[in-house]
């Protein structure tokens, strides 16, 4: 065993970068947890100051010696020797199927990422020139950050905002529609939408949507359609709200545009439904426009496309719109009722008490009109 150990040792070649020292002959002893359950390892590659096979360590752990022969109090220590080889291997062949395997698991797993996202970032920000890499880890991102606020919080610490300026900068449409969708899932709290804003952000989300929302190619309407739905994110904060209408005056009659020109099929249209209830809650004005431009349309898509999801979230859009009194008797004249009675016909319970309730609110605004 002695010499099965002396062998692996060998191979792995932990030793620092200046050559100054032989490698360390109990490399094997540093995969161990010490007091702290840390791994002794991992600090000497911290430092900066040695190198390692990845190579040879990453074939060690995924073939289950390190699982066999350390067990590990702390179960995060197997993730991290992966992270160790993620920010401080040289084999790119190596953290090409790390960065594959990060992805693949990301939706079954994303509880368990935290010790790797410190390395999934560091990795990024020194291989952005890597475009098959930057889109392995964004998705990755996109992946472990849907309802993780853990890791969301740990990705704002990391300045995850200023490394995805850097990025948008680099003009590729693939990378930046990666950022587009993990900034869906970054944007739905306050203060994450804060960091968004504060790091630059929102002024280059909003240049591409003004840049592209005319154009018909799939993959720049959906960059639109999406940064239409963080910006309704955004909106929950009255004071984002009020800036941003100040200083973009074209963003109501860009998305209506957009609407307008977007295939129900194709697109998912249920973004653009949130935006135009975001951007309509403190304005009687945009209410008017919106009822006026957009919920005929939305009332032919209901009667053509009876998509569940699409009609509640419809209600709830023509629930904030009878807020103001003149689009209910609108409402009224575009025969809104028998809208209602369709959906009631259905026989879907949510979508049969949500038309009862929202049917109920606009009697009773009319009788008072």
């Amino acid at each position: 065993m002695h010499t099965i150990d002396s062998i692996v040792n060998f191979f792995l070649h932990l030793r620092e970068k200046d050559y100054s020292n032989r490698y360390e002959l109990n490399c094997l002893d540093l995969l161990k947890e010490d007091a702290s359950n840390d791994i002794e390892i991992g600090k000497l590659l911290d430092s900066n100051k040695y190198y390692i096979n990845d190579f040879f360590l990453f074939y060690l752990h995924q073939c289950g010696y390190v699982n066999k022969y350390y067990y590990y109090k702390d179960d995060n220590n197997y993730k991290k020797i992966i992270s160790y080889i993620l920010k401080y291997g040289k084999n790119f062949e190596i953290k090409k199927k790390i960065c594959k395997n990060l992805l693949i698991f990301s939706n079954d797993y994303k509880n368990k990422y935290i010790p790797l996202v410190n390395s999934m970032i560091c990795f990024l920000s020194f291989n952005y020139y890597e475009k098959n890499f930057c889109l392995f880890i964004l998705s990755t991102l996109i992946n472990i950050t849907n309802n993780n606020d853990e890791l969301k919080n740990r990705l704002i610490e990391l300045n995850i905002s200023t490394l995805c300026n850097f990025l948008i900068l680099l003009n590729d449409i693939d990378i930046t529609n990666k950022i587009i969708l993990l900034y869906i899932n970054l944007c739905k709290e306050q203060y994450m939408c804060e960091d968004f804003i504060n790091k630059g952000l929102l002024i280059h989300f909003l240049d591409i949507l003004f840049r592209y929302y005319y154009i018909d190619l799939y993959i720049k309407k959906q960059m639109c359609i999406n940064i239409l739905c963080i910006i309704g994110h955004i909106f929950n904060c009255k004071k984002y709200y009020i800036f941003i209408l100040n200083y973009y005056n074209g963003l109501l009659q860009l998305a209506i545009y957009i609407y307008q020109t977007t295939d129900f099929i194709q697109f998912d249209k249920l973004k653009l439904i949130f935006f135009f209830k975001q951007i309509s809650q403190h304005s009687y004005i945009i209410k008017d426009k919106i009822c006026k431009h957009i919920v005929p349309l939305v009332i032919k898509e209901i009667y053509l496309y009876i998509n569940k999801d699409f009609i509640y979230s419809s209600l709830h859009l023509i629930n904030t719109l009878t807020d103001y009194k003149n689009n209910c008797l609108y409402l009224q004249k575009v025969k809104i009722f028998y809208l209602f009675n369709f959906i009631k016909q259905l026989k879907i319970l949510d979508l049969y008490q949500k038309v009862e309730q929202l049917e109920n609110k606009l009697k009773k605004i009319l009788n008072m009109i």
